[in-house]
């Protein structure tokens, strides 16, 4: 027999227990304590009085164990939404986040104004869950465009969860999954539009959340000043975009400068764009080569 009298009973002991290690922690509390009873957190808002079974309460102190020792709830509940998407998610990819949208916004900005007498085509370098590339897929037919989105990935465990997202969505006829290292991509097409949300965390860098403990290090971490996998992509871009081709790619906070410094004389840093802090978060690069 359940020793929580309520639904109200277990979603307060919930949040006072994740309360010193979550800033949402009731929210946290309602989401888990809805998928233990296997029902919408609507529904236990208007229904707080309904009883747990047995099962149900030794399933929700589970997922409080877990989410108390900092595991993200995204990864405890299988799922992330993004771009107003429902994507798949493990500990084998980044958690999706709202930040990273707007990589998803720019390239569609990009997209707008197409007038080639070609579908346009978008690579998605390190794609991860496959959440950027399915979300630019999803908002093209759903404005009734064409588009073909190349998604790069160099782990196996994620290209799987990206192919389970790019079904789930239903747009497996416009995203074509790679499994590869960026380095040794090779394509006999160019690309209109590159995005890319890489690893820009320095390592040893200890200011950061205890959940990104849970994340896949190499989609984080990359080389002593944090950089690294940014300029490996810089080098490499003039080789994947046409002629007037732009790429956006997410950076870290204060990276700006440093990402500047790596224009050339075909490939310009054009600027940054901020995020809703303001902060410069993605920097946009064109290439405009004197001939190819």
């Amino acid at each position: 027999m359940s020793s929580f009298t309520s639904a109200q009973a277990a979603l307060n002991w919930g949040a006072e227990h994740l309360l010193s290690k979550s800033p949402s922690s009731r929210l946290d509390a309602l989401l888990l304590l809805a998928r233990a009873m296997h029902c919408s957190k609507e529904q236990i808002i208007a229904g707080p009085q309904h009883p747990l079974t047995a099962a149900q309460e030794a399933q929700f102190n589970q997922f409080i164990a877990r989410r108390a020792r900092y595991e993200p709830i995204a990864y405890i509940l299988g799922s992330q939404e993004f771009w107003g998407l429902p994507f798949k998610v493990s500990p084998a990819v980044l958690i999706p986040r709202p930040e990273t949208e707007l990589l998803v916004a720019l390239a569609l900005e990009a997209l707008a104004g197409w007038q080639g007498d070609r579908t346009p085509r978008v690579l998605d370098l390190g794609a991860g869950s496959g959440c950027i590339a399915c979300a630019i897929a999803h908002s093209m037919r759903a404005e009734g465009r064409s588009v073909q989105v190349v998604a790069l990935e160099g782990s196996g465990a994620a290209v799987e969860i990206a192919h389970q997202n790019v079904l789930q969505l239903g747009v497996n006829e416009l995203v074509e999954l790679r499994h590869g290292d960026w380095n040794e991509f090779t394509c006999a097409e160019l690309f209109d539009v590159v995005v890319s949300n890489p690893p820009y965390i320095a390592q040893g860098d200890t200011n950061r959340s205890p959940e990104t403990d849970f994340e896949p290090k190499e989609a984080l971490f990359s080389g002593v000043s944090g950089v690294e996998a940014i300029a490996a992509i810089v080098k490499l871009l003039p080789r994947m975009l046409v002629p007037g081709g732009v790429a956006f790619m997410e950076i870290g906070i204060d990276q700006a400068a440093r990402v500047k410094e790596l224009s050339s004389s075909t490939l310009q840093c054009c600027g940054f764009k901020q995020d809703l802090s303001g902060r410069d978060r993605v920097a946009v690069f064109r290439f405009t080569p004197a001939e190819r």
